[in-house]
């Protein structure tokens, strides 16, 4: 009978149930989503940029090719979980090993300009977004599932989560504060043929040191569960996560998330430049802003989790977020009220952050304590889909506010309206997926209720 356990796995990387994670292997698993925002986050906050600035697609298309293209790669999501699954969990650490050199390497063509006709460059943005969504699926989803194969306990998992947040989190500060202006030197001056020369010099640094995380990752991270054979149909698979109802609860919770991060990333070169009336490398300040508070937040989660408990300090820290945003949006283009509650909205959703990740793990043990169906890969999966068509739905939203404001980067001066649409981006929608997300939690069991049902 199969074990479950990786074949090329060696003893260092298998471990018994009990032998929690160490601080080594903690940062390590971070590694991953470091590098996973060093790519994949560096497209999330510049490449609508580069898309409608440097490159010159039009704002509507562009609207068009990001909610097509995610779409059709959110699909390969549950695809890759299956095939897990179906491995036994035999293919975790082969997806990760695998794709790494070449998740650096299409991250690097995502922003390599083709010269051609508006439909030629539209064909090239889409193959190779798309390329780069199918390669983020296969090792994100390893990477989901590793999570839950390394850690054990609850508490484990809130601190293994906050290494992983920190991770993230210290990605986005990477590129906030380097991206510009790296891109600026590497490209020898600020205006857009410079960054049409910028962009792929910078990316093809970032997609080695991506490239080189990720195989840290699997070097260090070590297996202590690992999953049993599960012979169940698909179908099977997916009507004991629709009956998982924290399994649910979380994945919705975690979509309204994954809005406000592609908000903040997204339109915070617009807000910078179109509200405060800043130049466009105070876009990278206000990144770097929301990411160092969210770093502060994401290292006070565990002692706050373990006074407070998960989801009441998670529904506290949405409440205060939204909060801290309508006051933002109350006075727009004023940058002390703006630093201020952009600061605090970013302490708040970094003090949350970790949450999503160890209940979702909680919650797939739950159901398989509840179903006897043992899903976590297609479960991880599922959850990549649901990010992803999240974060799709909103870039093609704020790319239609820039539409509608009758955005033209080749125009000196904008609509009056646009400064509008863009606050209604950066500040307002952010505001009301967290006033949502309340909503959404309020529907999640009580940690102890949790604890009991999994054993």
């Amino acid at each position: 009978m199969s074990s479950g356990i990786d074949p090329g796995a060696t003893t260092r990387q298998i471990a018994m149930p009990g032998d929690g994670p160490g601080f080594l292997e903690n940062l390590a698993y971070g590694a991953g989503d470091l590098s996973s925002n060093l790519l994949w986050g560096i497209s999330g906050s510049f490449l609508m940029y580069y898309y409608t600035d440097v490159y010159r697609l039009p704002v509507g298309a562009v609207a068009t090719l990001l909610l097509a293209v995610r779409v059709l790669d959110a699909l390969v999501d549950p695809l890759v979980g299956y095939a897990i699954d179906a491995s036994h969990g035999r293919l975790v650490r082969p997806l990760i090993r695998w794709l790494a050199i070449p998740f650096g390497g299409v991250a690097f063509l995502a922003f390599l300009p083709l010269p051609g006709s508006d439909a030629v460059k539209l064909g090239w943005a889409a193959a190779t977004y798309l390329v780069f969504g199918w390669v983020y699926a296969g090792i994100n989803t390893s990477y989901g599932a590793l999570g839950n194969m390394t850690a054990t306990t609850p508490q484990d998992r809130v601190v293994q989560g906050a290494f992983r947040m920190i991770g993230c989190q210290s990605g986005q500060l990477l590129i906030a504060v380097l991206t510009i202006p790296l891109v600026h030197r590497l490209g020898h001056g600020d205006t857009p043929n410079a960054e049409l020369a910028g962009f792929p010099r910078y990316m093809a640094l970032v997609g080695a040191v991506g490239a080189g995380l990720w195989l840290l990752t699997c070097r260090l991270c070590r297996i202590r569960i690992p999953p049993p054979p599960s012979p169940r149909s698909p179908g099977t698979i997916l009507a004991a996560l629709i009956r998982n109802r924290p399994w649910v609860v979380c994945n919705l919770g975690n979509a309204l998330n994954f809005t406000n991060i592609c908000a903040y990333a997204s339109f915070a070169i617009y807000y910078a430049r179109d509200v405060l009336h800043r130049g466009t490398a105070f876009g990278g300040t206000l990144l770097g802003i929301t990411t160092v508070t969210g770093i502060v937040g994401a290292m006070l989660t565990s002692p706050v989790a373990a006074r407070y408990g998960r989801k009441r300090t998670l529904i506290l820290s949405l409440g205060v977020e939204a909060c801290a945003l309508c006051v933002v949006a109350s006075r727009p283009g004023s940058l002390p009220v703006a630093l201020t509650g952009l600061a605090v909205a970013g302490l708040a959703s970094g003090l949350r952050s970790p949450f999503y990740f160890s209940m979702i793990s909680d919650a797939i043990d739950y159901g398989t304590a509840r179903t006897g169906v043992r899903c976590a890969e297609m479960a991880y999966a599922i959850n990549s889909m649901v990010t992803k068509i999240a974060f799709a739905a909103t870039g093609t939203l704020l790319a239609l506010f820039l539409a509608w404001g009758q955005y033209d980067p080749a125009r000196h001066t904008q609509s009056a309206a646009l400064g509008w649409w863009v606050n209604a981006g950066y500040v307002l929608l952010p505001a009301l997926s967290s006033s949502l997300a309340i909503a959404v939690m309020l529907f999640y069991p009580p940690d102890r209720a949790i604890e009991i049902a999994r054993h």
